[in-house]
């Protein structure tokens, strides 16, 4: 059986293939199963094998979907996939129940996820963002956003 960091790292390969291949909706799908993957090594805290930070590769995942819905042209997506990055940092950072390595690597990462969900921000018309956040404000307790990545 196949580790779980193999597995993000052949999605990853078949993803950036098609995405360089212009075939933006095949790289969608393998990065969003990268993604999942990756948010499997997180909880499951299978980050002891991993030879590159497990945090790491769940960013790569978001960016890379981001990346994606941007050469698509469907930037409140993209924009989606920066704030989970940035949000999930965050939550790990603050979680007690949390592995001190993985909020070690989310220390790491989060500022750089900050930054991005930023320029991200910056980029969009923002007739747009105001659309996309009555629609956040909308949402009723206890719904799921559409970005996660899981539902």
């Amino acid at each position: 059986m196949q580790s779980l960091e193999t597995r993000w790292r052949q999605l990853t390969f078949q993803g950036s293939e098609a995405f360089h291949t212009e075939q933006y909706w095949e790289a969608q799908k393998y990065f969003f199963q990268a993604l999942f993957v990756a948010e499997d090594i997180l909880l499951l805290e299978d980050s002891r094998d991993s030879s590159l930070p497990v945090v790491q590769l769940f960013m790569l995942a978001c960016h890379n979907l981001a990346d994606t819905y941007l050469a698509l042209g469907l930037k409140i997506q993209a924009f989606e996939y920066y704030r989970k990055a940035y949000a999930d940092l965050v939550h790990l950072l603050n979680s007690p129940l949390q592995d001190e390595d993985i909020r070690q690597q989310a220390q790491e990462f989060v500022s750089k996820a900050a930054d991005e969900w930023q320029q991200a921000f910056n980029s969009l018309d923002k007739r747009i963002l105001w659309g996309w956040c009555n629609q956040q404000q909308s949402n009723k307790p206890g719904h799921i956003m559409s970005y996660n990545a899981r539902h």
